[in-house]
């Protein structure tokens, strides 16, 4: 048998090939754009994508998510009608790794309950633009950072967790404006 030589533009594209058939390829990660797959043909795209990102940001370990079923069918997610996502409850779940940013463009969430876990990082100023976000359960976690200004803009926004965290600053004065405020529990942060 003779040997042949290769150039090496020949061996990179050889490289290139291989990787782009073997089976690691098609394993979704957080840098894909559109998780395809991940979620049913009728999920909305915003939703879908949001939630696989927290899927991600916190080790894929939340059981029953990213498996190519309906949202509206994952642990802790419920729909409307439409179906858009209005409450995510995946408090007391074991979570760690971070609250992702595209949580933000859940734009129908009414409900988002992610206490008693083990997330980190900061709490993302992206969940002030959700506009019809009632209740915002935080508590029990090991956030850090200041608490964002932006959640002043929540409107809506009647319940609000922030205990029990690692969070530094004082209140933002923009928190004075929730008129819908019915309870606010900072204690236990480094305020």
């Amino acid at each position: 048998m003779g040997t042949s030589s290769r150039t090496p533009h020949e061996l990179r594209v050889f490289f290139v090939l291989i990787l782009l058939t073997s089976p690691l390829a098609a394993l979704p990660s957080p840098t894909n754009s559109t998780p395809n797959g991940l979620c049913a043909p009728g999920d909305n795209p915003a939703d879908c994508h949001a939630l696989c990102e927290l899927f991600w940001a916190t080790g894929s370990k939340i059981p029953g998510f990213a498996n190519g079923s309906a949202l509206c069918g994952w642990t802790g997610v419920f729909c409307d009608s439409t179906p858009r996502v209005t409450a995510l409850d995946l408090a007391n779940n074991g979570l760690s790794g971070t609250v992702p940013d595209s949580l933000g463009s859940l734009a129908a969430l009414q409900s988002l309950d992610l206490d008693s876990n083990s997330l980190s990082g900061t709490v993302p100023d992206s969940l002030g633009s959700l506009a019809a976000l009632q209740s915002l359960y935080l508590a029990t976690n090991a956030l850090s950072g200041t608490v964002p200004d932006s959640l002043g803009s929540l409107a809506a926004l009647q319940f609000l967790f922030l205990n029990s965290n690692s969070l530094s600053r004082t209140v933002p004065d923009s928190l004075g404006s929730l008129a819908a405020l019915q309870s606010l529990y900072l204690s236990l942060i480094h305020i």
